[in-house]
């Protein structure tokens, strides 16, 4: 069968009309979304508050095949002159995003109402400060979502969600803790991390690590630094990585220092308390069971080595510590851990341990010194 000129010139000028109106429709869509990502993106960060951020987008490109987006420079940012009318227990101040694509979204499950599913979410260098007006650990432990199951009435407002793997590169976050002290603040550099099959359904609204219950999770950064609570000690770490696969967690250093000298530092404690400091490096921990942890809630170790352990304990017993006077007893303070802890092998190498004590009556303190310690603890729990 042949086809005539006009024919041949047909065929051809369709083919170049359907051309030029799927490019239409890709530009068309590249500024629609540019004009209709700022507002979702600032009502997904602020809620109710959305319209105190401002969010800024330098670039969106739709996928040739519809199914992914890539958007470029997105800078998302809060409006410091209403900040005091806001009181929320954690507030984005601020986020940057070298670019944010996204790929392989599930169009029919999407537009019949069934369900989120997408492939891939690549994060590159994102910046992020946030400011919590409470403690976020006692804000997750009070939470209604964690730990508990949803309520019957969210079974089915939330929806089916499946995202096969999320990637963040040369991550960054600033967190400030307003306390009665002050404003205390704490970092995290130069973060990597990956996760992979990541479930969001009922369990996992009620307990948000159980979307993880299948997943790989790998995990990697360069620096993280947290000012406690009551400001009396500083926690550093360096060169972390870790992988569920592998049940492996490497860490270069740990700091645990002080953050006043010791006479003040014994003021300012609510009850007797030795001052401590602590630095350590490198540590490995094997056979850390996170699909444990993500199921049943408990973490089972099998060995954590700890090499050049430098541990300083200094106890002042010639203060008056009148009301504050109770015993210390760091074995409490293990027991009350609130998950199950199990570790089988716990191995100091190279250890250097002190510990100082000011008598009653005395001026001049006396100290004990282990050098070169080598040791094992095996099977540590708190859930005999």
């Amino acid at each position: 069968m042949k086809f005539g000129r006009r024919a041949r010139v047909a065929v051809v000028a369709g083919i170049a009309l359907a051309a030029v109106i799927y490019v239409s429709v890709i530009l068309v869509a590249n500024a629609q979304l540019a004009q209709l990502l700022p507002a979702a993106i600032a009502e997904g960060v602020g809620g109710k508050d959305a319209d105190r951020y401002t969010v800024e987008i330098g670039k969106v490109r739709l996928a040739p095949s519809l199914r992914g987006v890539t958007v470029e420079n997105l800078t998302v940012v809060f409006d410091s002159a209403v900040a005091t009318d806001i009181n929320e227990p954690a507030l984005v101040r601020s986020a940057e995003l070298g670019a944010l694509r996204v790929s392989g979204v599930r169009l029919l499950p999407l537009l019949r109402g069934e369900g989120v599913f997408v492939s891939s979410i690549e994060i590159d260098e994102p910046s992020i400060a946030v400011e919590f007006s409470g403690v976020p650990g006692e804000m997750l432990a009070t939470s209604d979502a964690v730990g508990g199951e949803a309520s019957p009435e969210f079974e089915e407002l939330v929806p089916e969600a499946a995202l096969r793997r999320l990637r963040i590169r040369g991550g960054s976050v600033e967190a400030t803790q307003v306390t009665e002290r002050g404003t205390l603040r704490s970092f995290l550099h130069g973060l990597d991390l990956e996760l992979t099959e990541i479930t969001i359904d009922t369990l996992a609204f009620a307990n948000p690590v159980r979307a993880l219950t299948n997943s790989r999770v790998s995990i990697a950064f360069d620096t993280a630094h947290y000012l406690f609570e009551d400001s009396l000690y500083v926690l550093t770490t360096t060169q972390v990585q870790a992988d569920s696969r592998d049940s492996l967690v490497q860490i270069g250093t740990v700091q645990l220092t002080p953050t006043l000298e010791a006479a003040s530092f014994f003021d300012r404690l609510p009850q007797r308390a030795d001052r401590i400091t602590l630095s350590a490096g490198p540590i490995r921990v094997e056979g850390l069971d996170f699909a444990g942890y993500v199921s049943e809630e408990a973490v089972h170790v099998r060995l954590v080595e700890v090499d050049s352990l430098d541990l300083h304990v200094y106890a002042d017993i010639n203060l008056d510590w009148g009301s504050r006077a109770v015993p210390c007893r760091y074995h409490n303070g293990f027991a009350d851990i609130p998950i199950p802890l199990r570790v089988d092998t716990i191995r100091a190498v190279d250890a250097l341990i002190r510990y100082s004590e000011l008598a009653k009556g005395s001026e001049r303190r006396g100290e004990l010194t282990l050098e070169e310690v080598n040791g094992t603890i095996v099977n540590l729990t708190n859930d005999p």
